[in-house]
């Protein structure tokens, strides 16, 4: 059992890169750039 579970992690960290992990903050605060650009121009 707990090898199976480390092996379905080690897979998880293979699927997720490590500069997606550094992008999805950089994307999540352009996101919320553009809400909020859109917003304010109403």
């Amino acid at each position: 059992m707990a090898i199976k579970h480390h092996y379905r992690q080690s897979i998880w960290k293979d699927a997720i890169p490590m500069w997606l992990l550094w992008m999805i903050p950089f994307l999540f605060h352009l996101l919320l750039f553009a809400i909020y650009d859109v917003t304010t121009k109403k």
